[in-house]
């Protein structure tokens, strides 16, 4: 009795014993009705533990503890338990299951949930189990072992006169008997651990206290979304990391500080790579500043283009334009310098002009332009002649 008045008050903080005492209303308990629609049965005595079925109004369930606000059922139809694979041996069928050892937890599982750390009841060697299907690549999902209970909130029952109590028997096979399941005698009023807190402790040190850091928990997640919507180089994991930390240190509730260092193990390498990224933006974004800087320097060490007699702009061979070939492009053609290799810049046919081009390509021609100016976007600045007109300035000019 002592240590589980000493799991209760770890487990809900200054709560006065007077408050949380269990009232233990019989071995066969009493039937109530179900006064609400898509009330949650949870997996312990508060909301703070994940749920394992929802009843609507109607739905009738046996009451075997009443606690501050919590009543322990009978689990409702539809809902399972959980155990460790490797602590059961299979039968053929693999319908039924021996445990072969001692003190095995068994866990309340859901379907509402991905989370296991309610636990249920301990079966020893020899204890008979009634499997269901395997539940994931470590656990199997079973029928709940007699004694087990899950819990739902006193307001959305009404009980049910004694006339319509049911028994199966006069005397009640306790719990206790159950193939190797072990519980402590108990005194006149008092309950079995898993009925008095919820789910079953290890030791003394086991997660007495599992409830009082999962709300904490749950506000540091929400902070966690919030800064993973943002871009990923804006976030800031370091204040989400330092509250966390708090978390990993405290010794209170077992559960939070191993969920607390698992997420720092994470944080720190999502941490890690948005510096990562943001250092090599910052490259990139210096190496493309210091890229164009050296474009227009080369731009300005190059000789001016020689004014040719005529009233020309540019002078050269004009060929056509493997980036600009695209007619999503302006009409651009290369105009190359008289030693064939140097790229003097492009020209631009302007939409509305009437010049016939496919008569200069591969000719020396001379540029009179409307207009130009100097390309430097993602290539080699080069100067854009906007033309007004062509010359062809070769001996085989027509």
């Amino acid at each position: 009795m002592r240590f589980m008045v000493i799991a209760v008050i770890l487990a809900f903080g200054s709560t006065s014993i007077a408050q949380i005492e269990p009232v233990n209303v019989g071995k066969m308990g009493y039937l109530a009705e179900v006064v609400g629609n898509d009330v949650y049965v949870r997996s312990g005595p508060s909301t703070n533990y994940y749920p394992v079925a929802k009843l609507s109004a109607g739905a009738r369930v046996r009451v075997f503890v009443d606690k501050n606000g919590w009543l322990a059922i009978e689990p409702p139809a539809g809902c399972y338990s959980l155990i460790h694979k490797n602590f059961v041996d299979l039968d053929p069928d693999e319908t039924e299951g021996v445990v072969n050892g001692d003190q095995v937890l068994v866990r309340a599982g859901s379907d509402m949930s991905p989370h296991l750390y309610a636990k249920q009841r301990k079966l020893n060697r020899g204890a008979t189990v009634k499997v269901l299907r395997s539940h994931n690549d470590d656990y199997l999902r079973i029928v709940p072992p007699k004694g087990v209970r899950v819990y739902i909130a006193s307001q959305f029952v009404h009980r049910l006169p004694a006339s319509l109590m049911v028994e199966s028997q006069d005397t009640p096979t306790p719990a206790s008997t159950e193939g190797g399941l072990r519980e402590e005698p108990r005194t006149a009023g008092e309950t079995s651990t898993a009925e008095a807190s919820g789910p079953a402790l290890d030791s003394e040190k086991d997660e007495a206290s599992e409830a009082p850091d999962r709300p904490r928990i749950a506000a540091i997640e929400a902070v966690l979304e919030a800064e993973e919507q943002k871009p990923l180089v804006e976030r800031d994991y370091e204040r989400v990391i330092a509250r966390f930390r708090e978390l990993a240190e405290q010794r209170e509730d077992t559960y939070a500080r191993s969920y607390a260092k698992l997420r720092l193990a994470q944080l720190r390498d999502a941490a890690d790579t948005v510096s990562m990224v943001t250092e090599v933006r910052a490259l990139g974004e210096e190496m493309a500043s210091d890229r164009k800087a050296a474009m227009m320097e080369r731009e300005r060490m190059r000789p001016p283009l020689p004014v040719i007699g005529g009233g020309f702009d540019a002078v050269g061979e004009l060929r056509k334009s493997m980036i600009y070939a695209s007619k999503a492009f302006p009409r651009r053609y290369r105009l190359v310098d008289v030693d064939g290799v140097r790229t003097i810049g492009y020209v631009e046919i302007p939409r509305d002009s009437a010049i016939e081009v496919e008569r200069f390509l591969g000719r020396k021609v001379g540029v009179r332009a409307r207009g130009t100016r100097l390309q430097t976007e993602d290539v080699d600045p080069l100067m854009i002649f906007v033309a007004s007109e062509l010359v062809l300035l070769d001996a085989g000019a027509k």
